[in-house]
């Protein structure tokens, strides 16, 4: 379990910092095309490492539902 509480302040720092970047990314791309298309890759990685964090939430949840 000390795994996980070590990760999960990285995984949050690093979901909040992709938001932002993602949102800088939005208003750069408003001017230029090049930037939506290099935003979109962002934002998709965005989504896989949201996706991350979720199951890593629920195996935390599963693993102490399991010891109660």
């Amino acid at each position: 379990m000390e795994f996980y509480c070590g990760i999960f302040p990285i995984l949050f720092e690093r979901i909040f910092s992709s938001i932002y970047y993602f949102l800088s990314k939005i208003k750069i791309s408003i001017i230029s095309h090049v930037c939506i298309q290099r935003s979109m890759e962002h934002h998709w990685r965005f989504f896989i490492m949201l996706f991350i964090s979720v199951v890593a939430v629920v195996a935390r949840s599963v693993a102490s539902f399991g010891r109660n």
